[in-house]
């Protein structure tokens, strides 16, 4: 009996708790109007390091970086899967660490396709429902660019990018659609 009184002591309790809590009405808040899909400028930059003024460092004065750092988001707890540059990129444009889909080492070919001295030259070919972070936005709509960079460790899927050059991020200043650049 006293345990029955106990369970209905602490449900009571935890019932009036609940309904006496007043519900925050958010329309009252300000809220700024985002974009349905807004453009994504995605920067990456080869041996940068944190030295400039987005991250702390005042040593050089950048802008237009600090603004677009100012108004949109970055990413400060991230880090590379990779110590070399096209694994990395392996696993930025795919979304996967690039063991998994083999494209972990370094140059195994070169432009004339013979691999270095001991090593029989491959490639990385990732499985079938792999696809490059490019892909899904254009499935969105997006219209996607990359300035150049296309040393995956893989062949590169025929429809990543709507543009790949490095004029590609020239073309933007004409869109009038929504984008995602590379």
């Amino acid at each position: 009996m006293m345990r029955m009184l106990l369970r209905l002591t602490i449900f009571s309790t935890l019932l009036a708790a609940l309904f006496s809590c007043k519900y925050l009405d958010d329309s009252s808040r300000s809220q700024p109007i985002l974009p349905e899909r807004p453009n994504i400028l995605w920067i990456v930059a080869e041996d940068l390091s944190p030295i400039i003024p987005p991250f702390g460092d005042q040593t050089v004065k950048t802008p237009n970086l600090s603004r677009l750092s100012d108004e949109g988001v970055r990413y400060t707890s991230v880090f590379s899967t990779s110590g070399v540059c096209a694994p990395s990129r392996a696993a930025l444009a795919t979304g996967m660490y690039q063991n998994r889909i083999g494209a972990h080492h370094m140059r195994t070919t070169s432009v004339i396709n013979e691999g270095p001295e001991g090593l029989a030259p491959y490639e990385a070919i990732p499985p079938p429902y792999v696809k490059m972070q490019s892909q899904y936005f254009r499935e969105a709509g997006y219209y996607t660019t990359n300035n150049a960079k296309e040393d995956y460790q893989f062949q590169k899927p025929v429809t990543p990018w709507n543009e790949s050059s490095p004029q590609a991020i020239g073309e933007m200043g004409k869109l009038t659609t929504i984008f995602f650049s590379f």
